[in-house]
C-alpha cells in the first residue's frame, strides 16, 4: 500500500512540476519584450529570471526540483523514490507560491 501511495505521490509530481514549468515560462514571455528572448533561455536562465521578477521564491529550490524530475524514471529504486517522495512536501508549497504569484500579475 505504501509504495503504491509514493508511486502516485512521485506521478503527480512529475505532472504538476512540468505544468509549473510551462506556466511560468508563459507568464515571462507574456512579461517579455520579445518572444526570442525567453525562447532563448536555458532552464537555469529561466528560473533565474523568475527569481529577479519575483515569480519564484527560491530558485535553487526549483534547480533541485528540476533534478528530481529527471531521476523520476527510476523510481523502482527505492532510495530515489523515498528522496523524490520527501521533496514533494515542498514543491507543492513551492507550487502554490508560483500559481499565487503568477495569479496576482494577470488579475
Amino acid at each position: 500500500m505504501q509504495h503504491t501511495l509514493i508511486a502516485g505521490v512521485i506521478q503527480n509530481f512529475e505532472f504538476v512540476y512540468e505544468i509549473s514549468v510551462k506556466m511560468l515560462r508563459r507568464q515571462l514571455e507574456k512579461d517579455a519584450a520579445s518572444l526570442d528572448e525567453v525562447d532563448s533561455y536555458s532552464f537555469r536562465d529561466m528560473m533565474r529570471t523568475a527569481g529577479e521578477k519575483g515569480l519564484v521564491r527560491n530558485v535553487e529550490a526549483w534547480f533541485s526540483y528540476r533534478t528530481l524530475r529527471n531521476i523520476t524514471s527510476h523510481t523502482y529504486d527505492h532510495q530515489k523514490a523515498q528522496t523524490v517522495y520527501q521533496a514533494s512536501y515542498a514543491f507543492v508549497l513551492d507550487a502554490q507560491d508560483l500559481l499565487e504569484r503568477i495569479n496576482e500579475r494577470n488579475q
